[in-house]
């Protein structure tokens, strides 16, 4: 169990990254294994929650999307259970952090977007922050990035190769979208 002292300080609209040892995060890890970038300090995050009511303690609510469960509410002690690394981080702009709450309890109930794809219904973990993070003007206050399934070595891990099949779509390489780890390198988005 992660120690809640080493996480840094949760603030309302805050965003806590994780990583977990399951064969999904595994994946991730390895498509973000090829951003290289010493901020991470060699950590590929590949989970994240939005802090909707901060106490600092095990009953700090979170929010976030996972593929049993869709987008839920989960105290702190739930939603890092299963991690083996984690850190808060706070969003430098307060208003976009209070927007994002509000947006984030609006999306609760909706399901897991395994697929992907920004026009499917539903939402994955990182998918859920971009489109609760606005800014005033209503665009997103993360960029999109292409996303990336490939090895380090360009080979597609079997993993997602079975995922998308299971789904009957093709694997959206290069499509923008966002992942955790990729989130928590906009530095310049934290403070």
């Amino acid at each position: 169990m992660i120690d809640i002292k080493t996480l840094g300080h949760i603030t309302l609209g805050g965003i806590i990254f994780t990583t977990e040892n399951n064969a999904h995060s595994q994946a991730i890890q390895e498509s973000s294994s090829t951003v290289r970038n010493p901020a991470s300090n060699g950590v590929f995050f590949t989970h994240c929650g939005i802090v909707a009511s901060p106490d600092m303690k095990w009953d700090t609510v979170i929010i976030h999307s996972s593929p049993n469960k869709g987008v839920h509410i989960d105290s702190l002690k739930d939603f890092l259970h299963s991690a083996t690394w984690a850190v808060a981080e706070t969003v430098c702009d307060e208003q976009v952090a209070i927007r994002a709450v509000s947006l984030a309890e609006k999306n609760l109930g909706r399901p897991y977007n395994h697929t992907l794809y920004p026009d499917r219904e539903g939402l994955y973990c990182s998918q859920l922050v971009t489109v609760c993070y606005l800014n005033k003007d209503g665009t997103s206050y993360f960029e999109s990035t292409p996303m990336n399934f490939r090895s380090p070595d360009g080979s597609m891990p079997k993993f997602w190769t079975e995922t998308f099949q299971a789904y009957r779509t093709q694997i959206p390489e290069s499509i923008p979208g966002s992942n955790p780890h990729k989130l928590y390198l906009q530095r310049d988005r934290f403070r």
